[in-house]
């Protein structure tokens, strides 16, 4: 269910103008009377659902990713072993000759795993051939897995930067973005105005 409403969107609608800081009642109901969103409100409605959805859509793709990082941590003892495995595996795969590959080729092919032989010695060169690359890229994965990923607190897309905090702990501001942009779009589409939000005043 949307968190927002026809109510909410026609009080948006009303107050989606620019006052100043100083502005009086009389000026203030004057803007609203010709508010740019006044009998838009559906349209208005339909761009904040709208702008909800991305909104969620980033927020669980953060949470994912965040959800992706932990289990990989969780993983690292086990992918070591793996990648320490799978190198002795590439080792001895190093000291096999060609007919010898070839033959691990052929078996593969002969239980159904290989596909179609044509019953050249190129094919099983071929099926041989990715075996290896195969056995590289488990092997790359699992150690990168066990010794590149970083799981200090660095810097992670969409989300705050904030001293102090752990990156499970900093509040998500790609969504906040998300949701904007798509308010902003409306908002240039639907009046002509360049301009979104309010204006930032240099002090001094």
């Amino acid at each position: 269910m949307s968190r927002f409403d026809a109510q909410s969107a026609a009080s948006l609608a009303l107050h989606a103008i620019r006052l100043p800081v100083d502005a009086s009642a009389e000026y203030r109901h004057r803007q609203e009377e010709t508010a740019p969103l006044r009998g838009k409100e559906a349209v208005l409605l339909g761009a904040l659902q709208e702008a909800e959805r991305a909104h969620d859509d980033s927020l669980a793709a953060i949470r994912g990713e965040r959800a992706r990082l932990i289990a990989l941590r969780a993983a690292r003892p086990e992918s070591k072993k793996l990648a320490d495995h799978l190198g002795k595996a590439l080792e001895v795969w190093a000291t096999l000759d060609n007919e010898r590959r070839k033959g691990i080729a052929w078996f593969a092919n002969a239980s159904g795993e290989g596909g179609a032989w044509d019953g050249t010695d190129r094919y099983l060169d071929g099926i041989a051939t990715e075996f290896g690359k195969q056995l590289r890229a488990m092997h790359d994965a699992a150690r990168s897995v066990a010794e590149d990923v970083k799981f200090s607190a660095g810097r992670i897309a969409g989300v705050s930067q904030g001293k102090g905090q752990l990156p499970q702990d900093r509040p998500e501001l790609g969504p906040l973005v998300a949701f904007a942009v798509v308010l902003r779009d409306f908002w240039r589409a639907e009046t002509g105005d360049a301009r979104f939000g309010y204006p930032m005043h240099k002090s001094g």
